[in-house]
């Protein structure tokens, strides 16, 4: 054999080799198709076990996300609430004060009220109460000793018919009325004024009498504007009430007229804590 054809020999040999293994390599390491068919099932439509371990994830995320929101929104109806309530105490808290009596309550009072207590009906009435502290006999003395003065009203004809003598329990002739408050308050289901009434009925016919008290306009001109004063510090004024309700009360330093509540026109009773010392105003 010659040289040439031996080189061409073993190099078609070698190449037959090299063939032969690269062959038997591919077909050792292709895919099969039953791998590729479970892939496709896995892909497409995931195992029971796999469904459930899926639908589980997904309801712990939700359970462990919805307490929190839970909770953020009870805190915040827990703040809320007590924001709520602070408010509700400083709107409710009651106003306290004594007022103070001065010249300068008269002048304003003077100037709301008129000169002759013209312009008193534009203003709150006073609902007070006397029976709880006091007794008829003693709110009389008291009353008598800042120059207060009892009448027998006719409530048909709307005049006086009589003034009422205390301390003699007579009746008498209405005498002069300057500087006393056109405002009367009328003293009713009383037992101890009865007597007066039956000898109104006695000497001046049957009508139907009653027995009313008369302040100085001094002092209703202060409690208009002692009540609008001390209004002003809980941003109301006069103009929203109908009447103010209070109590009698005798102390060392005098009469005190305490006003209790306030009744509003919307509706709505407001607590009230005012004094006023009627015993001083009477001197101004």
């Amino acid at each position: 054999m010659r040289k040439k054809d031996f080189v061409v020999y073993i190099s078609l040999l070698v190449f037959l080799t090299v063939a032969i293994s690269m062959h038997l390599s591919i077909v050792n390491n292709r895919p099969t198709i039953k791998p590729l068919i479970e892939f496709f099932k896995k892909t497409v439509n995931p195992t029971p076990a796999e469904q459930f371990e899926t639908k589980t994830k997904v309801t712990l995320n939700e359970i462990k996300e919805i307490p929190k929101e839970r909770n953020r929104r009870s805190f915040q109806e827990h703040e809320s609430k007590i924001i709520t309530k602070k408010a509700k105490d400083i709107k409710e808290k009651r106003l306290s004060k004594e007022v103070t009596i001065s010249e300068k309550l008269l002048h304003t009072g003077k100037e709301m009220v008129g000169n002759e207590g013209e312009k008193l009906g534009k203003y709150p009435s006073f609902i007070v109460d006397y029976r709880k502290t006091l007794g008829f006999r003693r709110y009389a003395r008291s009353l008598l000793s800042i120059s207060g003065r009892f009448f027998i009203m006719d409530m048909n004809s709307k005049k006086l018919k009589a003034e009422i003598d205390i301390a003699s329990g007579r009746l008498i002739e209405v005498g002069n009325l300057k500087g006393l408050s056109p405002r009367s308050r009328n003293i009713s289901n009383e037992s101890e004024t009865d007597v007066y009434i039956r000898a109104a009925q006695k000497k001046y016919g049957q009508s139907g009498y009653s027995v009313v008290l008369l302040l100085p306009l001094t002092i209703d001109s202060m409690l208009v504007a002692g009540m609008e004063e001390s209004l002003k510090e809980i941003n109301l004024n006069n103009a929203d009430f109908y009447y103010f309700k209070g109590l009698y009360k005798e102390e060392r330093d005098g009469l005190i007229l305490n006003i209790i509540s306030g009744r509003r026109k919307d509706g709505k009773t407001l607590p009230l804590d005012i004094a006023f010392n009627l015993s001083k105003m009477s001197m101004i």
